[in-house]
């Protein structure tokens, strides 16, 4: 949630922090010096609040790569954030997610528009992929200085296309 914040705040690096949360910032180091510590980090309920704020008057487009690699025992806090900021958000807030079939996840999203991809649907691609790839390390050397028989092509060509895993 704090790296969304943040990413909502500084919409360009050549502009200041928006309001709400420069202000949050400067409060917080204010009580951080007056107790002689640390500023503590925002919990995601707090960042939750921040993000409303800032989507007052701006729709948004929120979007988690791989939401499967985030911590199992975390990842529900940043789900029901999200569904928190989408239910109170005054602008349209759209939220992509992808992330691999995990069971948790799969039951949380269970209820909302849902695009499966799997990897037998990019196969095809992918194997083009890696065919162009491995000919064009070939043919610049790159590869084994050039020197590479068909038969070592074809076998780095089926590793490369059995381990991408649809990836």
């Amino acid at each position: 949630m704090r790296s969304i914040l943040k990413q909502l705040s500084c919409l360009n690096s050549a502009l200041p922090v928006r309001d709400p949360v420069a202000k949050t910032y400067k409060e917080a180091i204010a009580e951080a010096e007056e107790n002689g510590c640390e500023p503590a980090k925002l919990s995601a309920m707090e960042c939750v609040g921040l993000i409303v704020n800032l989507l007052e008057s701006n729709p948004a487009t929120i979007i988690i790569d791989a939401l499967d690699e985030c911590d199992p025992a975390r990842r529900h806090e940043l789900l029901t954030g999200l569904d928190n900021i989408i239910q109170q958000s005054a602008s349209l807030v759209k939220v992509f997610v992808s992330s691999r079939d995990d069971n948790d996840i799969v039951c949380r999203l269970n209820h909302s528009p849902n695009l499966f991809i799997r990897a037998s649907d990019n196969s095809e691609d992918i194997e083009r992929f890696i065919h162009l790839e491995v000919a064009q390390c070939i043919k610049d050397k790159r590869l084994l200085s050039g020197r590479v028989s068909e038969g070592l092509k074809s076998q780095i060509i089926a590793t490369l296309a059995g381990g991408a895993q649809g990836m």
